[in-house]
């Protein structure tokens, strides 16, 4: 059933860590692990800033199979969307692992660079 409501493709962009000189590791983005998975976007509502600054802030839910592997620290692609994610919640049925809905943010269009 679940498969009939992912409708669309994403890919799951992992980045690669690289050490800083401080003991701890930072994101890197120029070549991160990529799977691709059966998904579905939804628009949840979003917000300009009204400080003068041209700022729109975009806030999605994507809906993904139980396979999927993401976390807090990936960003995921659909279509010609490259989005932020913010929270992962897996959600269980009597049987197990049902699927993930998976809380994501974009800013002005896009996400910003680091």
């Amino acid at each position: 059933m679940l498969s009939r409501l992912l409708k669309q493709t994403c890919r799951i962009l992992t980045p690669t860590k690289t050490a800083n000189g401080f003991g701890t590791a930072t994101d890197n983005w120029a070549n991160p692990g990529t799977q691709e998975r059966p998904c579905r976007l939804q628009l949840v509502g979003g917000a300009e800033s009204d400080d003068n600054r041209d700022l729109s802030i975009g806030q999605w839910k994507l809906f993904l199979p139980p396979a999927a592997v993401v976390s807090e620290h990936d960003r995921v692609e659909v279509e010609d969307k490259v989005l932020e994610v913010v929270s992962v919640y897996p959600v269980h049925s009597p049987r197990g692992l049902h699927h993930y809905e998976v809380a994501l943010t974009t800013f002005s269009g896009g996400v910003p660079s680091a």
